[in-house]
């Protein structure tokens, strides 16, 4: 049976926009694990160093996560492996903030990066490059399919760095969504896939269904890619950037520009 990595979550209780009560936290991991996900990376936001700075950010998240991990141990619960890391707002000075590194997820030089909701300025494509040049981390750009200004020449520009983007499993199972998804897995512009759960309603925790979606309607061999990059990142091993580079097979190549256009 499969297992999965969940790269993006809100989870944690008491932290930023995910569930207010402890409770919640530990049925949304329940609910991971009953969904085959091995591990869940929590990302809680980290918005501004000047209000939070990365020393008391990190030890708040850490001591929330001890919490979490110690009351669903009382209750019984069954759970995924936690590792922590953060969902980082990006901005011009990012690579200069104290303990930036501390950011990172667990165990990895990978960092979860959400770009501003506006027009894509160079100082951004600058900013990001500064943290892969001076601060060795590799951005991963969170919920691509979401920036309303992202395009091809934006994505390029991008992807010619050591950047990786992550998709919401929303956007797979959202039928308008989909249709951006698919364009972009054309584009090699997919890499990775995180629930971005925040609580058990309208935005619960859905990976599972996103991966079997992707197998049974558009690429198992894609599904397939998905989930060996997440496993990747959580081994801090490098990503395979390409899909279509992915199966080297004769009968597979070319499979991802035959599916979507």
């Amino acid at each position: 049976m499969l297992k999965y990595v969940d790269v993006h979550s809100h989870i944690l209780p008491k932290l930023d926009d995910g569930p207010e009560h402890i409770e919640t936290s530990v049925k949304m991991l329940e609910e991971e694990y009953r969904q085959n996900v091995e591990t869940v990376i929590l990302t809680p936001h980290f918005k501004d160093a000047e209000h939070t700075p990365v020393d008391e950010f990190v030890a708040k998240r850490n001591q929330r996560a001890t919490e979490l991990w110690q009351f669903a141990k009382e209750q019984g619960a069954t759970i995924p492996t936690l590792r922590l890391g953060a969902e980082v707002l990006l901005n011009c000075d990012l690579s200069e903030i104290k303990g930036i590194e501390k950011l990172a997820i667990q165990g990895t030089r990978y960092i979860l990066i959400e770009m501003p909701y506006t027009a894509w300025y160079d100082w951004m494509f600058d900013s990001i490059y500064a943290l892969i040049a001076h601060c060795n981390l590799i951005p991963v750009i969170a919920h691509i399919e979401r920036y309303p200004h992202v395009d091809k020449k934006k994505l390029n520009k991008l992807s010619a760095m050591d950047v990786y983007f992550q998709i919401n499993a929303e956007a797979v199972l959202d039928k308008q969504m989909r249709k951006n998804v698919l364009k972009m897995i054309d584009k090699d512009a997919i890499h990775l896939m995180g629930s971005d759960c925040h609580n058990q309603s309208e935005r619960s925790p859905n990976l599972a269904e996103a991966y079997e979606y992707l197998d049974k309607k558009v690429s198992g061999e894609f599904a397939h890619y998905l989930n060996v990059n997440s496993h990747l990142l959580l081994d801090n091993e490098y990503i395979e950037k390409y899909a279509s580079n992915y199966y080297q097979t004769e009968p597979q190549k070319g499979l991802f520009k035959r599916i979507f256009r």
